[in-house]
C-alpha cells in the first residue's frame, strides 16, 4: 500500500486486505478517506464484505444520497459485491433511474437468486415504471432459474412491444421451453396479427407523400415481431434449431437466410406454415400483406387514417408517433410540434453521418435526443490542441479548420464530424478546430454516449464498422508503394 503506484493494484490489496483481516485493519479506514475511485471501493468492498464497519456503513450511505450520478452508480457497484440485504431495496429503487438502472443490472445479477423475492415483488406492482422492469427482465436473463422464468412468464402478455422482446430475450437466456403448444399459438398468432395491419399500413402508406421515414420504422417493427416469433417458436419446437435460424434473421448473409427459411419450413407444423411462412420468406410488401390478410383480414384505410391511428396509438414507439407526426403535417405546418419535428430532422441529418451510417433510425433517435445545439460565430475557437477531449462534433451547416497553430489541416463543412476520438478515448485534442464561417453544431457529450452504448449495442456496433473501414483504408493507403 505504501508504494504500489498503480491505483487498480492497490484497490485488489485493500480487498484482499479486508479479507485476511476480517474487515478490522486499519489500513482500510484510512482509505476511506481517499479521493480517488479505486482506493474508496477497494476500502469499502474490505470492510463491508468481511465486516461491520459503522464508519463504512456511513460512507455507502453518503454515497447512495450524493446528488452526483458518479458517486451513486459507485454505490451500487459496491452493493453488488457486498450483497447487503438492507441494501436490497435501493438497489430495485436504482433500476426507475436512467443514471443509475444500468449499474443497478449488473448488481442485481452479481447478487443473484439472494435477491428474488424483492424482484418478484418489484416487478409484480400494476403501477412499476418501464424503466425498472426492462433493467430487472434482463437481470432475470441474466440470472437465469425457474424462478426467473416464473417471474418472466407473469408479463409474458405486456401490450408494451420493447418489453415483450425484452422477456422472451431473457427467458431464452435461461433455457425456457414449454409442452403447452396452444398457449404459444395464441402468441405467435397475437404476433402475426400486429404484422398484418403494417404491412397493409406500409402498402396503404405508400401511395403518400412524406411517408418514406415511417414505412423504414414500419419495417423495423416487422423484424422485431419475426424475432420475438421466432423466439416463441424455439419455446415449443426444436429449440436449437430455430435459435440458428433467428441467429441467421439478425445479421445473417442472404444465403444463410434463405437457408433459415428452410429450416423453418421444416421445423413448423403444416397448419403454422399459412400465417408464419409470409412473415419470414423475402417477399414484396404488397404479397406479404396480401398472404397475411388472408388469415388476419384488414380493413382498407386511407394513408390519413393510418397517420392518424399511429400517431394516437400508445403501443408504438416515440420514433414511429414522431415519423407519423412528420408525415401528417405539411412543410408549413411544422411548427405544431416542434419537439416531435426536431427529433425526425435531427435523425435525419444523423443518417448522412459517417460513423451512425450503420445505426437504425430508432436508435439514432436516442443518439437525436442526446444532442445540444450550438451556433458557433465566425473564427471562434471550439476547441483547442491539447485540451482534453469528452465530446464529438456534427455540423449542421457551416465550415470550419482543422489546424494547429497557424498549420492547416482540414477544411470540414456539412455532416462531418470531428472531435469523435474523445468518444472512445478521452486523450488531449490532437488539434485545434475555429469556424470559418457563422456555424450550426451538434454536440454530443461522451457520458450519456456511453449510456446509451451500453443499452443499445448496435450504437457501438456501427461505429466500430465505420472506424475498422478507416483503418483499413488508411493501411490500404500506407502500404501501396510510392508512384514516381
Amino acid at each position: 500500500m505504501s508504494v504500489e503506484r498503480i491505483s487498480s493494484v492497490k484497490e485488489a490489496a485493500l480487498r484482499a486486505l479486508g479479507a485476511t483481516t476480517n474487515g478490522e485493519s486499519p489500513s482500510l479506514l484510512t482509505a476511506l478517506n481517499k479521493a480517488d475511485t479505486h482506493s474508496l471501493r477497494g476500502a469499502l468492498v474490505g470492510l463491508l464484505k468481511y465486516g461491520n464497519e459503522p464508519a463504512a456503513e456511513q460512507k455507502l450511505d453518503s454515497l447512495l444520497s450524493s446528488p452526483s450520478s458518479e458517486d451513486r452508480i459507485l454505490a451500487i457497484q459496491i452493493l453488488g459485491e457486498v450483497n447487503r440485504r438492507e441494501y436490497y431495496p435501493y438497489l430495485i429503487a436504482a433500476c426507475d433511474s436512467p443514471d443509475t438502472h444500468h449499474a443497478a443490472g449488473l448488481a442485481l445479477i452479481s447478487t443473484g437468486t439472494d435477491i428474488m423475492h424483492e424482484i418478484d415483488t418489484a416487478y409484480s406492482q400494476s403501477d412499476a415504471p418501464l424503466q425498472r422492469l426492462l433493467t430487472l427482465t434482463k437481470a432475470l436473463g441474466h440470472i437465469g432459474s425457474t424462478d426467473s422464468q416464473k417471474i418472466l412468464l407473469s408479463r409474458m402478455f405486456t401490450p408494451d412491444e420493447e418489453l415483450r422482446e425484452q422477456i422472451l430475450n431473457a427467458l431464452s437466456q435461461t433455457g425456457y421451453s414449454t409442452k403447452d403448444i396452444p398457449m404459444i399459438q395464441h402468441v405467435v398468432k397475437a404476433e402475426i396479427e400486429q404484422a398484418a395491419w403494417y404491412c397493409a399500413a406500409q402498402v396503404d402508406l405508400g401511395k403518400a407523400d412524406g411517408t418514406t421515414l415511417l414505412i423504414a420504422a414500419l419495417e423495423a417493427h416487422l423484424k422485431q415481431i419475426r424475432n420475438r416469433t421466432l423466439l416463441l417458436l424455439s419455446f415449443a419446437f426444436n429449440g436449437s434449431s430455430i435459435k440458428r435460424a433467428r441467429e441467421a434473421f439478425l445479421a445473417g448473409s442472404a444465403m444463410q437466410v434463405s437457408y433459415a427459411v428452410e429450416i423453418m419450413d421444416t421445423q413448423l407444423p403444416v397448419e403454422w406454415k399459412g400465417w408464419v411462412m409470409p412473415l419470414l420468406e423475402e417477399l414484396p410488401r404488397q404479397e406479404r400483406s396480401m398472404r397475411l390478410a388472408a388469415f388476419f383480414p384488414q380493413e382498407k384505410q386511407t394513408p390519413e387514417e393510418h397517420l392518424s391511428a399511429i400517431i394516437k396509438a400508445n403501443r408504438f414507439s416515440a420514433w414511429v408517433r414522431a415519423c407519423a407526426t412528420y408525415a401528417q403535417l405539411s412543410p408549413t405546418a411544422h411548427e405544431g410540434d416542434p419537439a416531435m419535428l426536431s427529433t425526425v430532422e435531427k435523425v435525419l441529418i444523423l443518417k448522412t453521418v459517417s460513423i451512425f451510417s450503420q445505426t437504425p433510425d430508432d436508435v439514432l433517435a436516442e443518439v437525436a435526443n442526446l444532442l445540444e445545439e450550438m451556433e458557433i460565430q465566425e473564427n471562434e475557437t471550439i476547441f483547442k490542441k491539447d485540451e482534453p477531449g469528452d465530446c464529438m462534433y456534427i455540423i449542421v451547416d457551416g465550415k470550419v479548420r482543422v489546424h494547429t497553430d497557424e498549420r492547416l489541416i482540414n477544411y470540414l463543412g456539412d455532416s462531418d464530424v470531428f472531435g469523435e476520438m474523445a468518444l472512445l478515448d478521452p486523450d488531449p485534442r490532437l488539434a485545434s478546430v475555429t469556424a470559418v464561417e457563422t456555424t450550426q453544431l451538434f454536440r454530443l457529450d461522451q457520458s450519456p454516449f456511453y449510456q446509451l452504448m451500453a443499452e443499445r449495442p448496435e450504437v457501438a456496433t456501427g461505429i466500430i464498422r465505420v472506424l475498422t473501414k478507416r483503418l483499413r483504408g488508411l493501411v490500404n493507403d500506407i502500404s501501396q508503394p510510392d508512384i514516381p
